[in-house]
């Protein structure tokens, strides 16, 4: 499986996710945001991997732990993705995910 980078997630911005979880339980969230960590080194070919941090939002208070799910997306397929929950806001509750 090809390693995601933040090409794959900043075409997906605004775009639904679907979370797997227990048995067969879905948690929609949307992709609301992606940040690059620092710049990349003058030297650095254009093309090497760069760190990243993803958050999704949900639209429910429903509360998923830290841990690796399944996550799905009809534009970068199915990826097992550590999450951490970032706490509730006034649309739900925020989850973020960090590739480095």
């Amino acid at each position: 499986m090809p390693r995601l980078t933040y090409k794959d997630f900043e075409a997906s911005i605004n775009q639904p996710f679907q979370i797997h979880f227990g048995a067969d339980q879905l948690l929609t969230v949307t992709l609301t945001e992606f940040r690059l960590w620092g710049q990349p080194a003058p030297d650095e070919k254009p093309d090497a991997y760069q760190p990243f941090t993803i958050v999704f939002q949900s639209d429910i208070t429903q509360y998923l732990p830290q841990a690796t799910y399944r996550i799905a997306n009809e534009r970068i397929g199915e990826h097992d993705i550590f999450i951490v929950p970032l706490g509730p806001n006034k649309l739900g509750v925020q989850y973020e995910a960090v590739f480095s």
